[in-house]
């Protein structure tokens, strides 16, 4: 067993299985933390117009949605402007309304975070690779690994005097 393999797991952590349960973890863990805020919300709801509790949920949901939710904030108030020119105004705060504007950041936050992001990482990744053909693939990298291997353990082998000098 050589030193290099002390102390590893039996599945590299860039293998797909891998990857593909820390973006399962990350998306649960961050629909964990958007029910957990509208679950709190919910709990300490006063009744009727209870504006600070809803705010304070708002903000939780902006910073988990971030900068995607400034789209549903801006959205919000211009909802609300256009309203107030025909003299309506957004619905008073309440558990429905509190419920519909928690789901609108949780969507505005999970197409930015799960959807949106990995395409333009998975884009960016593509373009560096068609701007860079030169990039060692995995073979080619190991058979230069190996190779340099090689060269390393002739040159110790050399400068030990347990080989000879052989013409290249």
């Amino acid at each position: 067993m050589s030193r290099d393999n002390v102390g590893k797991i039996g599945v590299p952590l860039r293998s797909s299985i891998v990857r593909k349960i820390a973006r399962i973890l990350i998306r649960m863990i961050w629909l964990a933390m958007c029910l957990i805020a509208l679950v709190y919300a919910y709990k300490g709801y006063q009744g009727s117009s209870d504006w600070k509790l809803e705010e304070g949920l708002a903000f939780e949901m902006m910073a988990l949605s971030f900068p995607a939710s400034l789209l549903i904030v801006a959205a919000l108030v211009l909802a609300g402007a256009g309203l107030g020119l025909f003299g309506l105004a957004l619905p008073a705060s309440s558990r429905p309304e509190m419920t519909a504007t928690w789901f609108l950041f949780v969507v505005a936050g999970y197409v930015q975070w799960f959807v949106v992001v990995p395409r333009l990482l998975r884009r960016w990744q593509g373009k560096n690779k068609k701007k860079n053909p030169d990039v060692l693939t995995k073979p080619a990298l190991t058979s230069m690994t190996e190779s340099i291997t090689a060269n390393v353990i002739f040159q110790q082998l050399r400068i030990s005097g347990k080989i000879g000098v052989v013409p290249v």
